[in-house]
């Protein structure tokens, strides 16, 4: 299960040289499979790189403070 995760978000994050979709992975119709295929093949302008960093942002904004607080949280209570 690790693994097929593991390839799922390298395939999502487009780490990897498939040219798996998202839509490829939901199973969305045909219509919305072509355009991000499109899409991935083609790249994307500026415009389009800064409305995905802001919406990445938005998605995974809350992340870096949750984990400094986990860390924090489990260095007080290590006793080295």
């Amino acid at each position: 299960m690790v693994y097929r995760e593991e390839s799922f978000i390298s395939s999502f994050l487009h780490i990897n040289s498939d040219e798996a979709t998202f839509a490829d992975y939901m199973r969305l119709e045909s219509y919305f499979r072509r355009q991000a295929a499109r899409f991935a093949a083609t790249g994307m302008g500026p415009a389009a790189q800064k409305l995905v960093r802001s919406a990445m942002d938005l998605v995974f904004g809350f992340l870096a403070p949750e984990m400094k607080g986990w860390i924090d949280g489990a260095l007080q209570r290590d006793q080295m």
